[in-house]
């Protein structure tokens, strides 16, 4: 099992996040943004969804050999070091993107999240994979920014 503490950027302000990986890869990533606290629980690659993960997260773009390791033309030959450290960047990917949709659908991050969900097929790359499961993230946990005002609407008669 893997914990770390770090900090990441969204909406220009600086954030704290704690990341916890177990030994199948399942993933928590626990941040507290706007008096909220939010727990992002990623299954997708623990256990046998890792070998999925890892063709697309090669793919993608070349990796340090040194930290990632190298993948294989048939099978995945890394080390458990290796695949914990691909797997706490797709962490930080994960946070990248909540930060890139955040920006982009500052007032509507849920409903374009539920579009997004509905629309994907199959991901078929690993930034596929990526906005795929930051969407599941926001929608699960009901993620909204900060600067969200709702005024009340209360039923009168």
């Amino acid at each position: 099992m893997r914990t770390v503490a770090d900090s990441v950027t969204l909406f220009g302000v600086s954030v704290p996040v704690n990341i916890v990986i177990d030994d199948s890869y399942k993933c928590i990533i626990c941040l507290s943004f706007s008096h909220m606290t939010y727990s992002f629980t990623i299954n997708h690659w623990a256990g046998r969804g890792i070998n999925q993960f890892l063709y697309f997260f090669y793919a993608a773009k070349p990796r340090d050999n040194t930290v990632y390791g190298t993948l294989g033309d048939t099978e995945v030959l890394l080390t458990h070091e290796q695949k914990m450290n691909a797997v706490q960047c797709g962490c930080r990917d994960i946070l990248t993107c909540l930060d890139l949709i955040g920006r982009q659908h500052v007032r509507c991050m849920i409903e374009y999240s539920i579009l997004y969900i509905e629309g994907s097929q199959v991901p078929t790359d690993y930034c596929k994979l990526i906005t795929l499961i930051t969407c599941h993230c926001i929608v699960e946990n009901l993620f909204i920014t900060s600067n969200q005002i709702w005024p009340l609407v209360e039923f009168q008669i």
